[in-house]
C-alpha cells in the first residue's frame, strides 16, 4: 500500500483527508479495522514531508533550462529610489539652471530624483531582454526597452530597441550609477538632462585585437526631445508656419529660435542622412594593478535649421583605475575619470517660402571636459572630487553679450568635492559641495529675479545630501 500511495504533498494530503473521513465507518467494524486505519495515516504522514523549502532547479519559476543542463534566468527585477536635500546660494529658478540634470537635485529643500524600476532577464537562448522605466518628479517615462543578442558568431553583438547612446562614459550610464549626485554641465548642455536617447539599432564587435578594443556602430532616430542636438520636437512644428502667409520678417519673427538664437524650421525624415549615426571605439589594457580604458566617439545627425544643417559631436574619454591585487571586496581603490566633448551645430542658410535668403549658414560651437577623482577608502568609505570647464565659442551672428547672458552657452566653471558612506553596496549617503562660476549670474548680465541678492562675480556656493537605495536584483554596469 505504502508503495502505490501517491508522493505529491497535495495528494497526499487530500489522501489523508480521505482515510481521516473513512476513519468513523472503519471504527464500526471493529477495533482491528481502525487500528490499520490509524497506522496507514501515520505511514503516509512519514513517507510525504513537507516539501524542502530548496526546491529543486526545475522546479524554479524564473528560470528555464537553456540545454546540458545550463539555467538561464528569466527575469530579475529591481527598484533604485534616488532623493536629495540641499540648498545654494541661489533662487531655486536659478538653481534649476544651474543644475542641468534632469535627475539633479534643483531645489532649495528635498528634490526627489527618480525611482527607477527595472526588469532583465533571457528571452531565450539568442537574447536578452532589459526594460527600466523612471518615475520623478515630472512623471513617468520609459527610460530603455532593449532586446541584446547573445549567441552571434564572429564577436558579435546587436542591440535593438530604445536605449542610451553609447558615446562617452557618462550619457549611457543610468544615474544610480555616477559617482558624484549631479550630471556633468557638458553632458547636460550637449546631451540634454536626460540623456541622448531614441530608438534604433546598434552594433558591437569585439575585435581579435591582443588587447581588449570594442567597435559599436549605431543608427537611432533623430527627434525627440532625448535629442536636443539634433531635430529635437521641432518636426511637430514644421508645416504650420509655412503654409501661412508673412513677409519675410514676419515669417522670421513667427519661427522658433535654438541655438545661438537660430531659427528653427523644422525637418521631416525623408532619406537615411535623417537619423542620428554613432561610432565609438573603445580600448582596455591592464598593467598589474591599474587598468585603463580609452575610448573615442562620434554622432553625426540632422538638425531642423534647414535641408543641409548637421550636428557633429565627438568626444574622448579616459579612465584609470588602480586596485591593489590584495583587496578587501575592492578597496582600496583610485578611480580617474576623464571626458571632454565637443559639438559643431552647423546651421543651413534661412529662406523665407519665397526663396529670398534672409540669414547666411553658420556654425555654432561648443565644448568643455570634466575630470573627477575618486578615491575608496574603506568598504564603507570614500572621497572625491570634480573639475568642470564648458564654453561657446561666439559666432558672426551672436556678440559676446549675448551669449555670455545665454545659460546654455556662456563660460562656466565647477568644482566639487565629495564624500561617500556606503553600509553595503545596495545604499549609499553622499555629501556634495559645489563651487560654481557662470558668467549668466553675473548681475551685468542682468537679473531677471529680481531677488536682490548681490552677485557681481558670478558665483555660487550649494550643498547636497543625497541617498540611493536599490533593492532586487540588478544586471552588472560596464566597467
Amino acid at each position: 500500500m505504502s508503495r502505490n500511495f501517491p508522493r505529491r504533498p497535495a495528494v497526499a494530503i487530500l489522501a489523508v483527508i480521505v482515510l481521516a473521513s473513512l476513519s468513523p465507518a472503519l471504527a464500526e467494524d471493529g477495533g482491528e479495522s481502525s487500528q490499520s486505519a490509524q497506522e496507514a495515516l501515520d505511514r503516509t504522514l512519514a513517507e510525504n514531508p513537507p516539501a524542502s523549502p530548496s526546491a529543486p532547479p526545475g522546479a524554479d519559476l524564473w528560470s528555464r533550462p537553456v540545454g546540458s543542463g545550463a539555467q538561464a534566468r528569466l527575469i530579475d527585477l529591481s527598484m533604485q529610489v534616488m532623493a536629495a536635500v540641499g540648498g545654494s546660494t541661489l533662487p531655486d529658478d536659478e538653481i534649476a539652471v544651474l543644475q542641468g540634470g534632469a535627475h539633479d537635485p534643483n531645489k532649495r529643500g528635498f528634490t526627489f530624483r527618480q525611482l527607477e524600476f527595472s526588469s532583465f532577464g533571457a528571452v531565450d537562448p539568442y537574447f536578452n531582454g532589459e526594460v527600466h522605466i523612471v518615475w520623478s518628479e515630472e512623471g513617468v517615462e520609459l527610460e530603455e526597452a532593449f532586446a541584446t543578442t547573445t549567441a552571434l558568431p564572429g564577436c558579435l553583438q546587436i542591440e535593438a530597441g530604445h536605449f542610451f547612446t553609447e558615446f562617452g562614459r557618462i550619457n549611457p550610464a543610468h544615474p544610480h550609477a555616477w559617482y558624484l549626485i549631479d550630471q556633468p554641465i557638458v553632458v547636460s548642455r550637449l546631451f540634454g538632462g536626460d540623456g541622448t536617447r531614441q530608438t534604433g539599432v546598434r552594433v558591437g564587435w569585439l575585435t581579435p585585437l591582443p588587447w581588449f578594443s570594442e567597435i559599436h556602430l549605431g543608427v537611432q532616430n533623430a527627434s525627440g526631445e532625448t535629442m536636443p542636438s539634433f531635430l529635437g520636437e521641432s518636426e511637430e512644428e514644421e508645416g504650420e508656419d509655412a503654409e501661412e502667409p508673412a513677409t519675410p520678417e514676419e515669417y522670421l519673427e513667427s519661427l522658433p529660435t535654438g541655438l545661438a538664437g537660430r531659427p528653427l524650421v523644422g525637418r521631416e525624415i525623408d532619406s537615411m542622412d535623417d537619423f542620428v549615426y554613432l561610432a565609438r571605439w573603445m580600448n582596455s589594457w591592464s598593467l598589474g594593478s591599474i587598468t585603463t580604458v580609452l575610448g573615442a566617439s562620434g554622432l553625426l545627425g540632422p538638425n531642423p535649421t534647414g535641408p543641409a544643417g548637421r550636428t557633429l559631436i565627438g568626444g574622448a574619454d579616459l579612465l584609470v583605475k588602480w586596485k591593489p591585487a590584495v583587496n578587501f571586496r575592492g578597496f582600496p581603490f583610485v578611480r580617474w575619470d576623464t571626458e571632454v566633448i565637443a559639438r559643431d551645430w552647423y546651421a543651413d542658410e534661412l529662406r523665407d517660402p519665397d526663396g529670398v535668403k534672409l540669414l547666411d549658414a553658420e556654425s555654432v560651437r561648443d565644448w568643455g571636459l570634466f575630470s573627477s577623482l575618486l578615491c575608496g577608502l574603506t568598504p564603507r568609505w570614500s572621497l572625491g572630487a570634480r573639475g568642470e570647464m564648458v564654453t561657446g565659442a561666439d559666432t558672426d551672428l551672436e556678440d559676446e553679450a549675448a551669449r555670455d547672458a545665454d545659460a546654455a552657452r556662456d563660460d562656466r566653471l565647477r568644482a566639487s568635492s565629495l564624500i561617500a558612506f556606503s553600509p553595503s553596496e545596495f545604499a549609499k549617503l553622499r555629501l556634495q559641495y559645489n563651487y560654481d562660476v557662470a558668467e549668466h549670474l553675473k548681475e551685468e548680465n542682468g537679473d531677471p529675479n529680481g531677488d536682490g541678492i548681490e552677485n557681481t562675480d558670478g558665483i555660487a556656493h550649494s550643498v547636497w545630501l543625497g541617498l540611493d537605495i536599490m533593492f532586487g536584483a540588478h544586471p552588472a554596469h560596464n566597467f
